[in-house]
């Protein structure tokens, strides 16, 4: 087994998160969105106390905000100064450089900015770039642009090289003056050719990183084109089923991936290899031994697949203190440990499960110790109510939820994710005192929906005004 040369926290994302520890040391802290792409990192932050807020209406007046390492459009530090939010800046000194260029360029040229328009740190560059700006993230979208007498373009700093060289050249066919520069951060580069030159050698690559972070999907973008590829977040979701017949494999990491989810990753790649190259004879009799074997692969064939991330249904057989054990139909009952039980209110979960209930659940191990499937509904319960709450959006169907936070600017609600209730949606008359709010449930409707950037708005106000609207209709109607 190889490791990348490369891989692992680039020098941008550790500086975020020291600055960041150093900053919750000196009271209460947030971020301005995940501050890394890694969900166990950003678990890792709230346990010291650094909540990540989608806005800065989230943000209490003389609170301490991180900017994360992708940085942030211009309009933020404004807003910040006015409100007296101390901000600990950790924007990657290769993106603030960036978002320099796209600032002075913007003046005499339309700024191209190649990478996805959806990424915080596209947003944040195209924010300094202003409006005379667009982002692209493929050659079609290139050939689609019209003549333009001056164009600036940029990179995305995670950005494939390939990619970049590609639009550049067909940038050149749609203006008479193209200003370039290459903005890709070079321990990006590194890792991508590092990675790109061990999958050539191996017979499957590992990618370890978030699924949501763009620099890892690239990795593994990169990786699958050569040698047969997988992408994961945690050493729980490797199957042993990938390195059958595979002599040598390969691991890399995102720039976003800690040390020690590399260490577990390699830690259980090893272990797999180790069990596959043992040689365990038990029975000395051959028809005994085929015939046992002929009785396990009929059993086999008809159980249920079960594997790292699979949707499995099970009926509760046992509950105990700790765990909810599940039928799920395969040689071994499933186990739910209560930590992962926990459901969330746009779905009325909140209920406690009783024996005989039959819930779904997402395989995080296929086999413990003890030989039981683990799983987690709370996994499969984000993902429902993240469904619910798009069909919610849709029909405008009131909900209700319970608030659990006030901010200056409005109250805050868990429906799967956070809401946010802007106080000039919470009442039809102007409310002053926004803390008498807490704890109560109001009866709100979804404004607002998008679940890429993880925002919910929600409004009482809506209801209320559609109802005032009626009585004033029924009395008119009974003048």
């Amino acid at each position: 087994m190889l490791k990348a040369k490369k891989a692992g926290f680039c020098f941008g994302v550790k500086r975020a998160i020291d600055m960041a520890e150093k900053a919750v040391v000196n009271g209460k802290t947030k971020s301005l969105g995940s501050l890394i792409h890694n969900q166990q990192v950003v678990d890792y932050l709230k346990s010291k106390g650094i909540e990540p807020a989608d806005s800065l209406e989230e943000i209490t007046d003389g609170e301490q905000l991180v900017i994360r390492s992708h940085g942030v459009p211009p309009e933020i530090y404004r807003e910040s100064q006015k409100r007296n939010i101390k901000l600990i800046d950790a924007t990657c000194p290769y993106v603030q450089k960036t978002q320099g260029l796209a600032a002075a360029l913007s003046k005499d040229n339309y700024v191209i900015v190649v990478g996805d328009k959806d990424h915080p740190e596209v947003k944040g560059i195209l924010g300094w770039a202003g409006q005379g700006s667009k982002a692209i993230n493929t050659l079609d979208e290139a050939k689609e642009l019209p003549y333009l007498p001056s164009i600036a373009v940029l990179a995305q700093t995670t950005q494939h090289q390939g990619t970049f060289s590609s639009i550049v050249e067909e940038l050149k066919k749609h203006t008479d003056n193209l200003i370039v520069h290459n903005t890709i951060c070079k321990a990006t580069e590194e890792r991508q050719a590092a990675a790109q030159a061990l999958a050539e050698e191996v017979d499957v690559m590992i990618v370890a990183g978030g699924r949501s972070s763009s620099n890892t999907r690239k990795l593994a973008a990169i990786c699958s084109q050569i040698t047969p590829t997988y992408l994961i977040e945690t050493a729980a979701e490797i199957q042993k089923i990938w390195f059958k017949d595979a002599n040598c494999i390969g691991l890399t990491a995102g720039a976003s991936t800690p040390d020690w989810i590399i260490e577990e990753v390699y830690t259980k790649m090893s272990e797999i290899l180790e069990n596959a190259n043992e040689v365990v004879v038990e029975e000395t009799s051959e028809v005994k031994k085929m015939d046992e074997t002929n009785i396990m692969d009929s059993f086999e064939d008809e159980l249920p697949s079960i594997y790292g991330g699979a949707i499995v249904k099970g009926t509760v057989v046992k509950i105990t203190d700790e765990e909810v054990f599940l039928d799920i139909g395969w040689k071994s009952e499933g186990i739910i440990p209560r930590e992962e039980l926990d459901a969330t209110s746009v779905l009325n979960l909140d209920e406690p499960v009783k024996i005989g209930d039959e819930i779904s659940a997402m395989v995080t191990r296929v086999e413990n110790k003890e030989g039981y499937t683990v799983l987690s509904r709370k996994k499969v319960a984000e993902q429902e109510a993240r469904e619910r709450l798009a069909e919610l959006a849709e029909s405008k169907e009131e909900i209700q939820a319970k608030v659990t936070g006030v901010t200056k600017g409005g109250l805050l609600v868990e429906l799967g994710m956070r809401g946010f209730i802007p106080a000039s949606q919470i009442e039809t008359r102007y409310v002053e005192d926004l803390n008498k709010y807490l704890g109560e449930t109001l009866r709100l409707r979804v404004i607002e929906y998008d679940p890429g950037q993880k925002k919910l708005i929600l409004s009482q106000k809506a209801i209320l005004m559609e109802e005032l609207e009626k009585k004033r209709e029924q009395l008119l109607e009974n003048l």
